[in-house]
């Protein structure tokens, strides 16, 4: 897939140097690296209680996937809570999901839309959430897929086959390849990436030039 890597470049850099100030859900942050370090710190503490060996306890991983939904701890995303808490209801639906989308013996593709339309779906865990968990268990290799990533892509231009399809594991792998192609070329990693795709939705005009 051919991007327009002049205005990615441009935009990366501006959003470099962005003060992001007031972000939503009681976050607040004057540097964009001061945020994204802030991020990784998070995924640092949720990783282990989400990891293989600790899910045989349901209550912990239920605790600690409520404090993980809040943006005062997860420092990422602001709109989780509303709907994710619906997963609470059904702790061991929820440590079944944790535990197969960690399998990576099994294709992304299929672990994500046995995630969100399959066997391992879970009431109120979506899109947005899904793969925020990925990517706060696997930061290095898992990007994020949302409104903004959406909304992002719109206004960058970038067409992905499938976006609407009912197969969301297959659009997950596209948009998540297109991701860590971004990453690469522009020397960062998939959280700054993350932030980037926030601020292009959220922080620049419907057209930009």
């Amino acid at each position: 897939m051919d991007l327009n890597w002049k205005l990615i470049e441009r935009l990366f850099k501006q959003y470099l140097v962005y003060n992001p100030g007031r972000i939503g859900g009681g976050l607040y942050y004057g540097s964009i690296p001061k945020w994204m370090a802030d991020r990784k710190q998070a995924y640092s503490r949720f990783s282990p209680p989400f990891n293989q060996d600790n899910l045989k306890i349901m209550k912990n991983v239920c605790h600690a996937y409520g404090l993980w939904l809040s943006a005062s701890n997860n420092k990422s995303w602001t709109n989780l809570p509303r709907r994710g808490r619906m997963a609470l209801d059904q702790p061991e639906k929820l440590c079944k999901l944790f535990s197969f989308i960690q399998q990576e013996t099994v294709p992304i593709e299929e672990r994500i839309q046995k995630g969100l339309a399959g066997e391992y779906k879970v009431d109120g865990i979506g899109k947005g959430i899904l793969s925020g968990l990925l990517h706060t268990m696997y930061p290095e290799k898992y990007g994020v897929w949302n409104g903004s990533t959406v909304k992002a892509f719109k206004k960058l231009d970038i067409i992905i086959p499938l976006m609407y399809s009912t197969n969301q594991g297959r659009t997950y792998a596209r948009i998540n390849a297109v991701l860590n192609n971004m990453a690469l070329h522009l020397d960062t990693n998939l959280t700054f990436v993350d932030g980037f795709m926030w601020y292009v939705a959220t922080r620049l005009p419907e057209t930009i030039r």
